[in-house]
């Protein structure tokens, strides 16, 4: 499932993002691929906290263009506030 908002990665409250939020909540996301992470958000505490809880939740994240994945002990070790 696809989900992308138009509006800038400033704020959270972004109505694709907010149904990816609830989607996360309710289980039926597992794994999130992003272009970059600050298309997530470009505010680091928030960018932070957001990936921390992700990660606590057992999401596997993975950001094409950094080569970054976050998943099991080490992303929640990097990903940690």
């Amino acid at each position: 499932m696809w989900y992308e908002d138009k509006e800038s990665g400033k704020i959270l409250k972004r109505p694709a993002f907010d149904r990816l939020q609830r989607d996360i909540f309710d289980g039926k996301v597992k794994a999130v691929v992003c272009w970059k992470l600050d298309r997530l958000s470009r505010r680091l505490v928030d960018g932070v906290n957001l990936l921390a809880d992700w990660c606590e939740r057992g999401l596997k994240i993975v950001v094409t263009t950094q080569r970054i994945e976050l998943n099991g002990p080490v992303g929640r070790m990097i990903a940690r506030p």
